[in-house]
């Protein structure tokens, strides 16, 4: 049998129908992208006065961590909903309790509808001590759909936190219980349902700003 080429005219025809579909393709994307952008910029005056939009919300890198569900969790997981995060480590003894209480009156906030299109996520600092059985023990004090994320490989942990812009550092204190503490950022992040990083929140923030601005992001 003898092999059949298509004529020159054709083929041509045929790269130039394909090079236009994926020149149309870039121009949606860009246009969507562009249409959220415009979203979010007339957003900004409906979001609680204490919260940072980031406008265009910021990649974070792919992840995959050990979850307190005995579960690998990874970004891809938490996409879908909004997520609200936090750093921090469970023998923290004023900030990360305050935090996830504050996530709880978060939950309380929202009706059932909507806190499930929100993940409440805690990540661990201190993969030494924070097992995945340990944050478990840890989370049911608070609420027993909360996620804990943890490694115990701090190279793994490292370039995540950096992509938040989280700090972290072990610090050895005299006369105390605890070993050591740790020292770390205490924001409160908001993942949009693309998983990239949409609104920062100061320690300190009021649950209710931030159910409210919840609200206004399910409108859009």
């Amino acid at each position: 049998m003898q092999n059949r080429r298509l004529p020159m005219p054709r083929l041509l025809a045929g790269l130039s129908a394909l090079l236009a579909l994926i020149g149309l393709t870039i121009l949606a994307l860009v246009l969507v992208r562009q249409n959220q952008m415009q979203t979010l910029a007339g957003l900004r005056s409906e979001l609680s006065a204490g919260a940072t939009l980031l406008n265009p919300p910021r990649e974070v890198i792919p992840f995959t961590l050990d979850g307190s569900n005995n579960q690998p969790v990874s970004l891809d997981d938490l996409r879908g909903r909004y997520t609200l995060m936090s750093f921090g480590y469970t023998h923290c003894p004023d900030v990360c309790p305050l935090n996830l209480s504050e996530f709880q009156r978060i939950k309380r906030d929202l009706t059932a509808e909507e806190a499930a299109q929100v993940n409440f996520v805690f990540v661990s600092v201190d993969g030494e001590r924070d097992t995945p059985e340990l944050l478990a023990r840890y989370l049911m004090r608070f609420d027993e759909a909360f996620l804990g994320l943890s490694t115990p490989d701090d190279s793994v942990l490292r370039p995540i936190a950096a992509s938040f812009s989280v700090h972290y550092e072990r610090r050895e204190v005299a006369n105390t219980a605890a070993p050591y503490l740790m020292d770390h950022t205490a924001t409160t992040f908001l993942l949009n349902p693309r998983g990239e990083l949409l609104v920062l929140y100061p320690f300190g923030t009021a649950p209710s700003d931030i159910s409210q601005d919840l609200r206004v992001l399910f409108e859009i």
